[in-house]
């Protein structure tokens, strides 16, 4: 026999061998993977918890302003940088709650700020909870404990052997609020405050109002009202910095005492509207932040109201070169001219100027009227004679029509002799009579000067555009100067544009939102949990309203010296360990699927090779 027929054979048996030891190693990786899978259906997991009780477990976590201040701090070229807040703190606090949880327990997940609302009803699927928790944001709003007492009202009663878990600063608490809860739940608190301040960080200051106000005599003048408080305990100095469309228009030096509140009335005149921004500021630096405990509530805003342009529609038969001149002097009103005999009651015009009219065929236009010279029977004024010569007497300072003006030594070669009606009174008088009287009635507001500026020297002065200028600033309709809300507030818009559908709302951190205009034309803007400028827009209609902090109590940061509930003072987490959960089963789950896959390589490898 040959000798190569043995080793043949030999081979033969081997690879027989083989493929039996295969066959074994993939019986074996299967069963295994199987038992693994089976055991991993019972979820087996090892846990610290002392009682093998389930409960179910409601995490109350608050989303108030307070919970954006500051808890860690770290110099980064020379500037102060918050790396982490008190919400920070709650979250992580959170997310060891959720690991917690054992099979067969359940957790809720109530957020509080504004309101009290469910932000996860009990559930035991531990991905969802962590899903539901990373949604949570904090809100600039303030904390409603007031609301979240009535929910947990509610809640408790539905829970099987509850523990409630406080996640908050304990900002503003109100123990009395928290009296009459359900006493068989377990309470539990995380304050989230730290101890002593961040290094670097200073106590809390805030602006506790700020408005922008037009001033009765022009709406170019506008007077800002603004105060600040200091809620440490140390006395500070710092900067106000204001900015109208985010260029610095002043700045104003500030020094207060630990608790000290101060009230600044700042005048400003300017020529446009815009968004009015106050700002914190280091003192006596380049406009960099005040860094303090809470930031959110170191900037205010309101919005200045634009200056509308009335439409001026001038009838007369004469020359009004100088009416025009004195008119383009102001720079927010447009002006026409028409002849009286063509005069109608029913021109789009905002005011409607008479001057040297002795025929007014109609009625007077439901508008307000400037009355210039004029002696037409409809008007509401009776002109009876003529003086020459008429000596300047005396005029009103104070009355918003001669706001600016000075008519001192003014040379009058005549003027109209007439008596003062009831809805008037009398703004300058010579003295022969009056010369200038204003007033209004319920259909408008009327200005009758009892003189042809071309028979004195008023053309000449500065006075007459400015006269004009005051006239048109007392009649004409301002433009609307909305209030700034609080965080959450809901804000009402009238949409004048009739084709308008849509309007989008753009936010203060740039995210846009379309909202649809409801059938009396006006938007209901809820969606406001954030301090700054909102800006919304509808075809050719824009605009902006701001939202900002205004909630001492909030900034105080506050806390009470101990948290008791159905009067029972609650258990500090801090002095209780988390219980630990070892979940066995996603390690299993990949021993299964790693088997399953070596199987699967051996069971192919013997059919490709």
């Amino acid at each position: 026999m040959p000798s190569t027929l043995i080793i043949s054979l030999m081979q033969q048996f081997t690879r027989r061998e083989r493929r039996k030891l295969r066959t074994l190693l993939s019986f074996i990786a299967i069963a295994v993977a199987f038992l693994a899978t089976s055991f991993n259906a019972g979820r087996p997991y090892t846990t610290s918890a002392e009682d093998d009780a389930r409960h179910d477990h409601i995490v109350v976590i608050d989303i108030s302003a307070s919970m954006k201040s500051a808890t860690k701090a770290e110099q980064k070229d020379g500037v102060t940088v918050v790396v982490e807040r008190r919400f920070d703190k709650a979250k992580a606090k959170a997310q060891e709650l959720i690991g917690s949880l054992q099979i067969g327990e359940r957790m809720m997940i109530v957020t509080v700020g504004q309101l009290a609302q469910i932000a996860r009803n009990f559930e035991s699927d531990i991905r969802l909870l962590e899903e539901t928790l990373e949604e949570i944001h904090p809100r600039d709003t303030g904390t409603n404990w007031n609301d979240a007492s009535r929910l947990l009202r509610e809640i408790l009663p539905t829970a099987s052997s509850p523990v409630c878990y406080l996640l908050t600063d304990a900002d503003n608490f109100n123990n009395e609020q928290w009296s009459d809860l359900p006493g068989e739940a377990a309470w539990r608190i995380y304050q989230v405050a730290p101890p002593k301040r961040p290094e670097g960080i200073k106590g809390n200051v805030a602006i506790k109002n700020f408005r922008a106000r037009t001033t009765f005599h022009s709406d170019r003048d506008f007077q800002i009202i603004v105060e600040v408080q200091n809620f440490a305990e140390e006395k500070v100095e710092l900067d106000l910095d204001l900015y109208l469309d985010e260029v610095l228009m002043h700045t104003q030096p500030l020094a207060l005492g630990p608790g000290e509140s101060k009230t600044e009335v700042l005048s400003q005149t300017l020529r446009v509207g815009g968004v009015l921004i106050g700002r914190l500021a280091v003192s006596g630096s380049d406009e960099i932040p005040f860094v303090d405990e809470l930031d959110i509530d170191n900037a205010a805003y309101d919005v200045v109201p634009s200056p509308l342009r009335p439409k001026v529609l001038i009838y007369s038969d004469d020359e009004v070169g100088f009416l025009h001149s004195a008119l383009s002097a102001n720079s927010n009103a447009l002006a026409y001219s028409q002849k009286p005999s063509k005069y109608s009651p029913d021109y789009a015009a905002d005011i409607f100027l008479f001057y040297n009219v002795t025929e007014l065929p109609g009625e007077l236009p439901p508008k307000d009227v400037i009355f210039v010279n004029t002696t037409a029977k409809a008007i509401p004024v009776k002109v009876q004679k003529e003086f020459e010569n008429p000596m300047m007497r005396t005029w009103n300072r104070h009355h918003p029509l001669m706001n600016y003006l000075s008519l001192s030594n003014l040379l009058i070669a005549r003027s109209q002799g007439f008596t003062v009606p009831g809805w008037a009174e009398t703004l300058a008088e010579t003295a022969s009579g009056p010369l200038i009287i204003a007033g209004e009635s319920p259909e408008r507001q009327m200005a009758f000067i009892g003189l042809d500026p071309d028979d004195s020297d008023l053309p000449f002065r500065v006075a007459l555009p400015m006269l004009i200028s005051n006239a048109l600033l007392w009649m004409k309709e301002r433009a609307p100067d909305p209030d700034p809300i609080q965080p959450g507030e809901t804000w009402r818009v009238e949409i004048k544009e009739p084709e308008a559908k849509v309007v989008e709302l753009t936010s203060p951190d740039g995210t846009k939102s379309n909202h649809e205009v409801q059938q009396d034309g006006s938007v209901v803007f809820l969606d406001t949990f954030q301090s700054g400028i909102y800006r919304y827009e509808a075809l050719d209609q824009a605009g902006a309203f701001t939202v900002h902090l205004k909630d001492p109590d909030e900034s105080s940061l506050r806390k009470p010296p101990e948290i008791r509930i159905s009067g029972k003072a609650v258990e500090s987490m801090e002095e209780r360990k988390t219980i630990e959960v070892r979940r066995y089963w996603p390690a299993l789950a990949v021993l299964a699927l790693g088997l399953l896959i070596a199987e699967n390589s051996l069971y192919h490898r013997r059919i490709w090779f």
